[in-house]
């Protein structure tokens, strides 16, 4: 069973909609239906370690860590 979804859209994607749909002889329904359902699925297929991917760089550091506790150490003791 369809159930009607109305949402606004920017003017150029509508017109992007329309003009693939005509030249692809697909309705707007089955474009909008097609791009969610190939989204979800994309976001379904992320692997759990991709957190890993996205902060891999976060603990790389060009000094060693004893040298990183130093400086910490001279910024918190203060003047």
């Amino acid at each position: 069973m369809d159930k009607i979804f109305s949402t606004r859209i920017a003017e150029d994607l509508a017109r992007q909609l329309d003009a693939y749909g005509k030249k692809r002889g697909l309705s707007k329904k089955r474009l909008v239906e097609a791009a969610l359902r190939s989204y979800f699925k994309q976001r379904r297929a992320k692997p759990a370690h991709e957190i890993l991917e996205r902060t891999f760089g976060a603990w790389k550091r060009d000094e060693s860590p004893e040298k990183t506790c130093a400086r910490a150490r001279e910024d918190f003791k203060g003047d």
